[in-house]
């Protein structure tokens, strides 16, 4: 390809409502600016597992238009899956989480997810999905200081399968 590349079908359109801002001959989004670190424009948000360190799945910013690339994310019915949150300031570099640093991971089911789909429990950076009934359903991720979301990513895909895959 000639004068650009696309990542996984990314156009790198960034149709942001909001409209970026200059800052050191870089275009900053708004959004990605917040009290104390300004957050990746490429890759906000990104899965892990804590033992490989391998990545899952990862938000691709694209303002109004970001999305999950690697989806969706498969949970073991009845075992469950633990991810490490990782969202990445501007420099790549993880920003702190936990209960006593300034910002903090919560994990929400979307409306139309069912409430008995998994179980949730996060402890710093580190969150456990447990499966408790096999379908699909989404999650978003948010980045909260004080307990108020200052960073919400846009809904993941998550399916419950059992060890062999099936739902």
């Amino acid at each position: 390809m000639v004068g650009g590349s696309l990542l996984a079908g990314c156009t790198g359109n960034d149709d942001s409502e909001l409209g970026p801002q200059q800052e050191d001959n870089e275009t900053v989004d708004p959004r990605l600016q917040l009290e104390e670190v300004t957050l990746s424009s490429a890759f906000v948000i990104e899965l892990v597992d804590p033992d490989s360190g391998e990545q899952l799945t990862t938000v691709h910013w694209h303002g109004k238009y970001s999305h999950w690339h690697f989806g969706p994310l498969e949970v073991a019915y009845d075992t469950g899956r633990t991810v490490e949150v990782v969202f990445n300031d501007r420099d790549l570099n993880k920003v702190p989480l936990g209960p006593n640093e300034t910002y903090q991971v919560a994990v929400k089911r979307t409306a139309g997810t069912a409430a008995d789909l998994f179980e949730i429990a996060i402890d710093g950076s580190i969150v456990d999905i447990h499966g408790t009934s096999r379908d699909e359903g989404e999650l978003v991720f948010q980045l909260q200081n004080d307990d108020e979301s200052v960073w919400t990513s846009p809904a993941l895909p998550v399916t419950v399968t059992d060890t062999t895959g099936e739902r």
